[in-house]
C-alpha cells in the first residue's frame, strides 16, 4: 500500500499558495463570493479525478479501535493543500474545510450562543465565526472526529468544492497536483492519524473571563514544541565549540526559566513577573518571615504567595545529563568513575555519566578504524545475523583508553 507523504510539500507555483483554515483574521474577512450553487460551473474533469480517487482509497483499511499514538499536526495537513490565489472559491473553501475538521463542543458552543444573544446588538454563532474567530476559539473547545466521521466530513467538502471553477480564470479549485495531496489527506484520516486519540483531553481551562465564559488552552499540534521549544533552544546556544557543560548548564537554564513563563500562566493564567534568581527570593522570604525581623519590626508584612524551595526536602531527581545506570554498566563491562582517575577526555561527561570514560557515539578517526578491524577479527562481531551485541560492547569497553576509543553500551552501538 503506498504510504502518504508526511511532510510539507514544496510549492512551486508562484501562483497558488497553501490553505489557511485556522482561527485567524484571514477567516474573519467578510464574504465577497457566493456559496457553491447549483449553477456553479463544474469542471467534470476533476470531477471524475475525485471519484476514481475515492474509488482507490476503498483498499485503505480503516484504523483500528485503538488509534495510533502518534499523530499527523492538523496545522501541516492544512499547509498541504495549495490552490490557486485568486480563485473566488479560496476562502469559502477554507472555511469549510476548517468547520468539517474542528467540531465545536456542544456545550461551550451553547453557553457562547447564550452570550452572544445577551449582547446588544445580539449576534448569532455564525456570525461571530465570520467576524471574530478567535473570540470562539478563546473560549470553545473544539474536537477533531473519529476516522469514520472526520473522512465523510472531509470527503464531502473536497467533492463539492474541489471541481469548482472561478468565474474569471475558469479553472477548478484542485489541480492534478492538488488532487494527489488530497487522496494523501484522506489516506491518513482513514488510518486514523488525524483525529484526536480517544479519552486524552487535549484543552484544559486557564481561568473564567469577565464575561462568564472559560478561557481555555489547546494542547493540540506541534507548534508549543516547535516554536516555543525548539526555536528558542537553538537561538540560545553558540553556533559552534559547545562543551557537554556548556550545553548541560544552557539547557537547565533554558528550562528554568520556560517552566517559570510558562507554568506561571498555566496555572494562573497571569504571566510572571519577575526576576529568575530564585535563590534570593528564597532568602528574601525566609529573612523577612524570620523570628528577628518580627521583634525588630513588629509590623513588617511576612511575604506570602511563594512556595519557598529550601523549606523542602531537595529531590534526588536528576535533570541534564543522566548516569549509566548500574545494571547496564555490569552489563557493558563499565568502570565507575574515579575522581582519582579523571580521564583526559569529557570528564565531565564522564562523571555525570558515573563512568570511568564518557559513553559517547562512534565518532573519532579511531574508533572508526577499531570498530572496522572488529568486524573483520572479532567473533562476537562476526556472528551470522549480526554481531553478539552484549559480548561486542564487552569486547569494545575493553579496549577503551578515555583519549580516542570511549565507552559504549549496547543501544548506542547500534544506532
Amino acid at each position: 500500500m503506498h504510504k502518504p507523504t508526511q511532510t510539507k510539500p514544496k510549492n512551486n507555483n508562484p501562483d497558488s499558495e497553501n490553505v489557511n483554515i485556522s482561527f485567524a483574521e484571514v477567516n474573519a474577512v467578510p464574504i465577497t463570493h457566493s456559496l457553491p450553487s447549483n449553477s456553479a460551473e463544474v469542471d467534470s474533469t476533476t470531477v471524475d479525478e475525485y471519484a476514481r480517487l475515492l474509488q482507490n482509497l476503498t483498499s485503505v483499511p480503516w484504523a483500528p479501535e485503538i488509534r495510533s499514538g502518534v499523530l499527523k499536526d492538523i496545522f501541516h495537513v492544512f499547509h498541504m493543500i495549495y490552490i490557486p490565489k485568486s480563485h473566488g472559491l479560496c476562502v469559502t473553501f477554507s472555511r469549510a474545510l476548517r468547520d468539517a475538521i474542528f467540531l465545536p463542543d456542544a456545550e461551550d458552543k451553547r453557553h457562547i450562543m447564550t452570550y452572544l444573544a445577551s449582547q446588544d446588538p445580539p449576534m448569532t454563532w455564525d456570525e461571530c465565526l465570520q467576524s471574530n474567530p478567535k473570540f470562539i476559539k478563546k473560549h470553545c473547545k473544539h474536537i477533531v472526529s473519529p476516522p469514520e466521521q472526520l473522512y465523510q466530513l472531509v470527503s464531502k467538502v473536497f467533492e463539492v468544492y474541489g471541481p469548482l471553477k472561478d468565474a474569471q480564470s475558469g479553472l477548478p479549485l484542485f489541480s492534478a497536483n492538488t488532487l494527489k495531496t488530497v487522496k494523501n489527506i484522506l489516506e491518513i484520516i482513514k488510518l486514523g492519524q488525524i483525529s484526536d486519540p480517544p479519552g486524552i483531553p487535549l484543552y484544559y481551562c486557564i481561568s473564567i473571563a469577565s464575561n462568564g465564559l472559560p478561557i481555555y488552552r489547546c494542547w493540540r499540534g506541534t507548534n508549543f514544541t516547535e516554536g516555543a521549544i525548539h526555536r528558542p533552544i537553538r537561538k540560545s546556544m553558540p553556533y559552534s565549540g559547545v562543551s557537554p557543560r556548556h550545553t548541560a548548564t544552557r539547557l537547565k537554564d533554558f528550562v528554568f526559566r520556560h517552566n517559570m513563563l510558562v507554568g506561571t500562566y498555566n496555572t494562573t493564567g497571569q504571566h510572571y513577573r519577575g526576576h529568575f534568581d530564585l535563590w534570593l527570593i528564597n532568602e528574601r522570604q525566609s529573612l523577612l518571615n524570620s523570628e528577628k525581623i518580627r521583634q525588630l519590626i513588629p509590623k513588617s508584612q511576612p511575604v506570602a504567595r511563594w512556595v519557598n524551595g529550601n523549606l523542602y526536602v531537595q529531590t534526588t531527581e536528576v535533570f541534564g545529563i543522566l548516569p549509566v545506570p548500574d545494571p547496564v554498566q555490569t552489563l557493558s563491562g563499565i568502570l565507575k568513575y574515579d575522581q582519582e582517575l579523571k580521564p583526559e577526555q569529557y570528564s565531565y561527561l564522564a562523571s555525570k555519566q558515573d563512568t570511568r570514560y564518557a559513553v559517547l557515539m562512534v565518532h573519532t578517526t579511531e574508533e572508526k578504524n577499531l570498530f572496522a578491524k572488529l568486524m573483520r577479527t572479532e567473533p562476537v562481531f562476526m556472528r551470522e545475523g549480526g554481531p553478539d551485541w552484549p559480548s561486542a560492547v564487552r569486547r569494545w569497553n575493553e579496549l577503551s583508553n578515555g583519549k580516542s576509543i570511549f565507552y559504549k553500551v549496547s543501544d548506542s552501538s547500534q544506532i
